[in-house]
């Protein structure tokens, strides 16, 4: 059964970012699991994924792409969530999908100084395969490793003529307000900080924003950041006839296991219908 839809047809997604530094222990992806837990996440962008036998979390699928970088990225989505026409670049630093009309990509820029070269490379020539033939509504987001304005780093930054021409091109706005009195950023380090991890946005996207905010993490030198957006519902055909399910299919452990997601999650919702059987 699914939850109902509010007075004007929509539902809500919640969508993060988090760089995690490789992480590889278990202690540290024990805490990785609790953070998505405890925010409930709808998906989840995650970059420097070294390890995909470590990454399965419960009640959501998850597609990797490490590539040839060995610090690749990954999207982490609610079982409920069924992602389409997910694509990925060799090197690992970004994978594309699409959910409910939004084409979603989450990348992982190259770092520093010495590989300011790789990151224009990355923008002007790997990023736009997964930009060739995307909707009108888009969602860029991740790790973008260079800031475009100086009020997003203390002292020192690096740039990207050739992202501030994806932005441009694509028509993308930042989805966070920086504040020029009290700034905020996703990354420190002993020389500064930054706000490295972004979403970029379509307007159609923009105007269907509630919040954003930052969550600070214990596990990783990175922040999460997470927009909250408003989507509209499909209908679907409702009629009073009752499915029966083949009891089988309850051999199945990853059947099991959905059914029983979906059913915790209906708990939350029952009380906004009349019986069992709406």
């Amino acid at each position: 059964m699914p939850p109902p839809p509010n007075l004007h047809g929509t539902n809500v997604l919640s969508i993060a970012i988090l760089n995690i530094n490789g992480i590889t222990a278990l202690t540290r992806v024990g805490m990785l699991t609790e953070f998505i837990r405890s925010h409930d996440f709808d998906i989840i962008f995650l970059q420097e994924v070294t390890n995909p036998d470590v990454f399965r979390f419960r009640g959501y699928e998850t597609y990797m792409n490490i590539g040839t970088s060995m610090r690749g990225t990954a999207i982490v989505a609610k079982c409920q969530h069924q992602l389409t026409n997910v694509s990925t670049l060799p090197t690992g630093r970004a994978i594309a999908a699409t959910l409910r009309g939004i084409r979603m990509i989450n990348v992982y820029a190259p770092s520093g100084t010495a590989r300011r070269t790789e990151r224009e490379y990355f923008y002007n020539v790997e990023l736009t395969h997964l930009l060739q033939g995307a909707s009108t509504h888009i969602l860029l987001a991740g790790d973008f490793n260079c800031v475009l304005h100086p009020i997003d780093s203390t002292g020192h930054y690096h740039t990207s003529r050739a992202l501030t021409e994806i932005k441009r091109g694509m028509a993308l706005t930042d989805a966070w307000t920086q504040n020029p009195v009290k700034p905020t950023y996703t990354h420190y380090t002993p020389h500064g900080a930054s706000r490295l991890d972004r979403f970029y946005v379509t307007g159609n996207i923009l105007t269907q924003k509630l919040g954003i905010e930052t969550l600070p993490t214990a596990f990783t030198d990175h922040h999460g950041v997470v927009l909250r957006i408003t989507i509209r519902s499909f209908e679907v055909p409702r009629d009073w006839r009752r499915w029966k399910m083949n009891p089988h299919m309850m051999e199945d452990e990853d059947i099991t296991l959905r059914i029983r997601h979906e059913y915790e999650r209906w708990k939350k919702y029952r009380h906004y219908y009349p019986d069992v059987t709406s």
